[in-house]
């Protein structure tokens, strides 16, 4: 009886350690292709290469836009959050870009990116201060990508 006590035991952690391990984040690089579509009270899009580096429970994007509201236009600013599974989280996560020799300030205030296999989707809330304004806007955005 003890001997099959001990086994259950051990069969018991051993499935626990497995569980334990396979709900933990891995640390990753990878790259990817987006496109965006912004609504701060009229519609425009934004194509820009990322590279998403995951360590742990948090993440840094590393962002290159491409072209905005289809003008080449290239900007290149980070994007911080946490990490739960496939989601990536985004609470207050700002950034300035240079526009015209002035700063534009921008606030992606939330957003939840979901990654499945070489496909990701998010949504979210933004602020943004245009250059030369003192008036926030708020708006929305919606994104999608592709794994490189």
């Amino acid at each position: 009886m003890a001997m099959k006590k001990a086994f259950y035991s051990v069969i018991v952690a051993i499935l626990a350690a497995f569980s334990l391990c396979t709900s933990c984040t891995k640390d990753e690089i990878t790259e990817w292709t987006l496109t965006c579509t912004a609504d701060l009270g009229g519609t425009f899009q934004i194509t820009a290469d990322a590279t998403i580096t995951i360590t742990n429970t948090t993440f840094v994007a590393d962002i290159t836009t491409n072209q905005i509201g289809g003008a080449a236009e290239e900007h290149q600013f980070q994007i911080t959050g946490t990490v739960d599974d496939n989601r990536l989280t985004v609470l207050n996560s700002e950034f300035e870009l240079m526009m015209n020799n002035e700063i534009e300030y921008v606030t992606l205030t939330t957003g939840a990116i979901d990654i499945n296999g070489a496909q990701l989707t998010g949504t979210g809330t933004m602020t943004v201060i245009p250059a030369g304004m003192t008036t926030p806007i708020n708006g929305i955005y919606n994104l999608t990508g592709t794994k490189k």
